[in-house]
């Protein structure tokens, strides 16, 4: 049973057309956390995320493993300069042949 309160568009085949839910690993993390607290229903916090319970067990399961951990790719990334040399063409400096096309 789908615990979420948000209907999913589909097809006529039942095949989901609107893209997939993205969450951060934060998301996850503080989704499961809400869950774990003492005499919270993991379906209320699924339905309260729009998210499937199940998948918020699943998180449990990774967030116990140490999986849901802060990623690399969600921390800001540095800016590192950067220098622009000119470059030189070798176009100009080709000799084309006379009578030749090139093809």
């Amino acid at each position: 049973m789908d615990t979420s309160s948000v209907a999913v568009a589909t097809d006529m085949l039942g095949r989901r057309i609107a893209p997939r839910q993205r969450h951060t690993t934060a998301q996850k993390r503080a989704m499961v956390e809400e869950s774990l607290l003492p005499g919270v229903s993991v379906a209320l916090v699924a339905r309260q995320h729009a998210v499937n319970a199940n998948q918020i067990f699943a998180w449990r399961r990774q967030y116990r493993v140490g999986l849901l951990e802060v990623d690399e790719a969600e921390v800001p990334s540095r800016l590192l300069p950067v220098q622009v040399a000119a470059v030189r063409s070798s176009v100009g400096e080709r000799k084309v042949r006379k009578g030749h096309d090139g093809a």
